[in-house]
């Protein structure tokens, strides 16, 4: 179905007179004058023979056609929807919907150009404003498609100048409200909301803008982007809170920018909103099935279940020729069966495009092939001469540029110059551009003809006023203005408004319209830009507004603008332009390495290093972005390139040898530290040497590379920067050495003064970027001893934090421990797995695809004690499949994840022996690296329980191997206690009954099971409470005692039903199924 209005019409409309008889249209018809239609000068009316006007007679009708016509373009101005009945409908139910129940919904509009998708999409407005809410349109242009978020932009401008309209009125609600809730949710990220939005400071205010960009967070550039997209998220979300609902509609969504079809895609599964609503429209000749709206389409239909919004997908077509004769029905006041030929001419001419059916209309009204006739009281006309002088008219950019070329030349002229500026302008920018455009020519456009000229682009329909300046009605009739110049003209033209508005605009305009000149220029940069100064001037362009892409997260587009830059480069340019070279070489080689164009990136940066006499400081930036880039690649080509420049800096990092030395080694770093008092970290000086501090990002860096591939390299770099501290004093990345090396002390008392003294480190850092990860280091180095509460709270939190300052490495890795702990601490196993989906689909979202692999482990764990995988000893099922895996190794991350959640398994499951004879040897091999890990914490525990458990079965050296390995960790155990751990009393306890049992001490056995069920319950701990309880009844069931027995399984049933182990309940009641069915349980 097609439609018609206002909004993407020409401007006109009629008041008709009354039906004329059917005798009364055979005279108008008889008697009709008709017009050539090359002009619309009265002059050259052809009177038919048949008719006899007179002088006084021609005068009064062509004042009552001139009458008619204003008529006439006053009501098309007024005309609404034509066949959009069903879609009106459907977008209206989906505003009823948003406002009864808050949920958010995805409305797309799709359509050829000019079928009135907007004009459907503005059907909502009256009703959204009516309800105190916003309805706030932005849209993408053709022309500037490497502006990043520039149609979200346009919205967001709209929605600040709805809050600002509060600010002197008492309407609906309090500005000083929003304000402070803004400041308050948006924070510290207001400077980054202000790089797309710099209305928002005129909302909070420059005082409060400024102690924001003081306390803005560092960071990579992909930590710069989640800070964007997640400033925008809580600034839409804050709003939608106070103006209910918050409707936005995205014009033109195939022209957009990737960063905006992605920050789309965060909109809409933000769990955390409501009340809002997204509106995208598209030329649906234009979206293939591998375009990036087809794409967002796809994921966002697959998201919309899990993050709770619904969609609406409306197609919007042609008008039939029905729709047309009704259009004309109404303009004309005639019956149908007067219009229906003229209707299906039109409909044949336009192919019942909207947009094009109101131009052809207007045409034939201008070039009079449709008059007023004063005679017979109606409008006339021709057919005959319609289809002869239509017959060159193919589409309505061509009746655009004919109505433009009967403009005054000048006139003309302006209005491509304000084509050339975009799909808005304001008239104080056109200005200048038009006085110095006709600066040299004589008939310059005098004061004050500009405005009369746009006031009379507004009556014809070409552009509209709004709040910020001026707008082309429709992108066509921006295109008609472009295209009247030839294609050599037109280059010119553009690239001389870009050279007009360089000179021409202030320091704040052009920051602000700096992509608009840039493209402008660049379209003259093969056959406009003459010299090597001029390319240089432009390079130096290109290279501003590549910085400004990457400020704004939008990589592709800086990579665009930089490798233009690059190519306007002179030769000789390393000589000539050194800095220049230089900074384009270095951004170019960061932006292809965010992207992932590894072969680019290589190039780049291969060149730079080619080059002779680069001095260290200035390959540094290079070094940073290759080392970022193959941390997500090759992270032994990391380390490699990670220990070459330290060597460059004079600080070399000799490579570690065998374990054996290793762990010589460390015995004295061990010794060293447990002298380590955490005051002092407030006390050291800040170290201000270039060469440490480029040497400790390369370490900070060298942390986790090793930490994810051998952790027994981990000594070398941790020493290293601890010595790098006590010479020269602490910096940002400090803190991270003091965290991995407690991880390797035995004593829980000296873990936590590392811990502590990191703490002290991060506590004086600015750096909010930085904290995340010092943040959750320190908390895995404190968990040790402080309750797993408050280990679980202080999680919880850096996660927020970590997303709130862009660091997602931080906040995955805190979510996973966050699960972690939640799993070992007996939390509910089904809110455990929910959450644990949940962050899967974040981490998802954000394509961090080795980090799902170590959340996967959790939540399969997970699902296996709930009972949800074939087989309970195995990884596999809904999350992930291990059996498709490598064997896992406790010298890696995940490896050592699989293996302490598989001894939870083991152990509670009953695998004993396997859980013992495949995870004691690993933990000896690894108990030098893995002393104060936290997951290695637990790890060793539930082995060691299975170890005692097969001890008793096992014979000669055998069992003394279990109870050795049984022993070492008790005695760890124990130690960790006597050192103020306060998470594992209960399982001591538990390991003392199990050694008390191997002793045939029954009685002590029995006590020791009592108090370790007693203090699990006691803290609270259902999940060893539950295995306490079935070691205790297995023990009783094995010395007789079948009373005691069917007591303690029972209280084993109800701890693990309580944890919500489906299959441990399982379990226990189909094995001992006699026991229990006395009692019913």
């Amino acid at each position: 179905m097609g439609g018609v209005d206002a909004n993407s019409s020409a401007s006109f409309s009629v008041q008709g007179s009354g039906s004329p008889s059917a005798t009364t249209t055979k005279k108008a018809n008889e008697s009709r004058p008709s017009f050539s239609s090359a002009g619309n000068d009265t002059t050259s009316i052809r009177t038919s023979s048949t008719t006899k006007i007179g002088n006084e007679a021609s005068s009064n009708a062509d004042s009552s056609q001139g009458s008619q016509e204003k008529e006439l373009d006053t009501k098309m101005s007024q005309l609404g929807l034509y066949g959009r009945q069903k879609e009106t409908r459907t977008i209206r139910k989906c505003l009823d919907d948003l406002v009864s129940t808050g949920k958010n919904k995805l409305v797309y509009i799709s359509g050829l150009s000019g079928t009135g998708k907007t004009a459907l999409a503005a059907t909502v407005a009256d009703s959204v404003v009516s309800k105190n809410g916003i309805f706030a349109m932005g849209k993408f242009d053709q022309k500037l498609r490497d502006e990043p978020y520039a149609g979200i932009a346009a919205a967001g401008r709209h929605i600040c100048g709805e809050i600002l309209h509060r600010k002197n009125s008492s309407e609906h609600m309090d500005f000083e409200d929003i304000r402070k809730m803004i400041m308050k949710n948006v924070g510290s990220e207001l400077s980054t909301l202000a790089m797309i939005l710099p209305e928002i400071e005129d909302i909070v205010g420059s005082s409060e803008l400024l102690l924001a960009q003081e306390d803005s967070a560092g960071g990579d550039f992909g930590a710069n982007k989640e800070r964007l997209n997640n400033a925008i998220r809580t600034f839409f979300r804050t709003v939608a809170t106070f103006f209910k609902p918050l409707v936005m509609v995205l014009d033109d969504i195939q022209w957009a920018d990737l960063t905006s079809i992605n920050l789309m895609q965060v909109l809409m599964t933000d769990e955390s909103s409501s009340n809002f609503m997204l509106i995208a429209l598209y030329r649906s000749n234009e979206v293939d099935q591998t375009h990036v709206v087809s794409k967002m389409i796809e994921t966002l239909d697959e998201k919309q279940k899990e993050y709770d919004f619904d969609t609406t997908k409306i197609e919007v077509g042609d008008l039939k020729m029905q729709q047309v004769d009704e259009i004309l029905v109404d303009l004309l006041h005639l019956p149908s069966y007067r219009t229906s030929d003229l209707s299906e001419i039109i409909h044949r001419r336009t192919g019942g495009n909207a947009f094009f059916v109101l131009n052809f209309i207007d045409m034939l009204k201008n070039q009079h092939l449709v008059v007023y006739s004063n005679v017979e009281k109606c409008w006339v006309w021709d057919e005959t001469e319609i289809e002869l002088e239509t017959i060159a008219t193919d589409n309505v950019v061509d009746i655009l540029k004919q109505r433009m070329k009967n403009l005054p030349k000048r006139m003309r002229e302006v209005l491509q110059l304000a084509a050339c500026l975009g799909a808005s302008f304001q008239e104080s920018v056109l200005s200048r551009v038009v006085t110095d455009y006709f600066a040299s020519q004589q008939d310059a456009p005098k004061s004050g003809q500009l405005s009369k000229w746009l006031t009379k682009a507004v009556e014809a329909g070409f552009v509209k006023m709004d709040n910020v300046g001026y707008r082309w009605i429709h992108d066509k009739v921006q295109e008609a203005a472009l295209s009247i110049a030839s294609g050599t003209d037109l280059t010119k033209m553009r690239f001389q408004v870009g050279k007009i508005l360089l000179r021409r605009l202030s320091r704040q305009e052009m920051d602000q319209a700096l992509f608009v000149v840039v493209n402008l220029l660049n379209v003259g940069i093969g056959t406009e830009v003459s010299s090597s100064a001029s390319a240089v001037t432009f390079a130096e362009l290109n290279l501003r507004a590549a910085q400004r892409a990457m400020r704004l997260s939008g990589f592709e587009i800086a990579a665009s603008y930089s490798d233009i830059a690059i190519g306007l480069l002179p030769d000789g340019h390393w000589q000539s332009q050194y800095k220049l070279s230089l900074k384009l070489y270095t951004l170019a080689t960061q932006a292809h390495g965010v992207l992932d164009n590894v072969e680019t990136m290589q190039s780049l940066y291969d060149e730079v290093l080619e080059q002779p006499d680069i001095p260290l400081k200035d390959r540094l930036p290079l070094y940073y972005a290759m080392l970022e880039s193959l941390s997500g690649r090759d992270l032994q080509a990391g380390k490699e390139l990670g220990y070459e420049v330290l060597e460059q800096l004079d600080h070399p990092l000799m490579k570690p040898g065998g374990k054996q030395s290793i762990f010589k080694r460390f015995n004295i770093v061990r010794d060293y530290d447990r002298n380590l008092n955490p005051e002092t970290a407030s006390t050291l000086p800040v170290m201000t040497d270039a060469n440490a501090l480029s040497a400790m990002k390369i370490l900070s860096t060298l942390l986790v590379l090793t930490y994810m591939t051998n952790k027994a390299e981990l000594p070398t770099v941790t020493s290293k920067m601890a010595s790098l501290v006590n010479t020269f004093g602490v910096c940002d990345e400090a803190g991270n050495a003091y965290v991995f090396r407690g991880t390797y002390a035995t004593d829980l008392r000296v873990i936590d003064a590392h811990g502590k003294f990191a703490k002290g480190i991060m506590d004086r850092s600015k750096d909010r970027y930085s904290k995340a990860a010092s943040r959750m280091y320190v908390l895995c180095m404190m968990s040790h001893t402080r309750d797993i509460r408050w280990v679980l709270k202080g999680y919880e939190e850096n996660y927020h934090y970590s997303l709130q300052v862009g660091d997602i490495q931080a906040a995955l890795y805190s979510n996973m421990l966050l699960l972690y702990y939640a799993l070992v601490s007996g939390h509910s196993l089904k809110s455990t797995a929910a959450e644990a989906r949940n962050r899967i689909r974040s981490l998802q979202r954000r394509n961090r695809g080795w980090q799902v692999g170590l959340m996967t482990i959790l939540w399969q764990g997970v699902l296996n004690m709930q009972g949800q995988s074939e087989d309970p000893f195995v990884l596999k099922g809904e999350a992930m499949d291990e059996t498709a895996m490598p064997p896992a190794s406790p010298d890696t991350v995940d490896g050592a994840l699989r293996l302490g959640i598989k001894a939870i398994i083991f152990a509670f499951c009953g695998n004993h022996q396997a859980n013992a004879d495949e995870h004691m040897d690993q933990i000896q091999a690894a108990s030098i690296q893995n002393a104060g890990n936290s997951i290695g914490f637990w790890f060793e525990i539930y082995t060691a329980i299975s170890c005692l458990h097969c001890a008793r079965s096992a014979s000669g050296r055998q069992c003394q191997k279990y109870k050795r390995f049984g022993k070492h960790i008790s005695k760890k155990v124990k130690r960790w206690i006597a050192q103020g751990c306060a998470n594992v009393k209960q399982l001591d306890l538990l390991l003392d009954a199990e050694f008390a049992v191997l002793a045939g001490n029954d009685k002590k056995a029995g006590q020791l099971y009592k108090k370790s069920i007693k203090t699990a319950e006691h803290m609270p701990r259902v999940s060893d409470a539950g295995l306490a309880s079935e070691r205790y009844g297995e023990y009783l069931l094995g010395i007789g005692d079948t009373e005691g027995a069917r007591d303690a399984l029972s209280h084993a049933l109800e701890f693990y039903s309580r944890w919500g182990s489906d299959l441990k309940v399982e379990s226990i009641r189909s094995k001992h199924e006699e026991l229990l069915r006395p009692l019913n349980i």
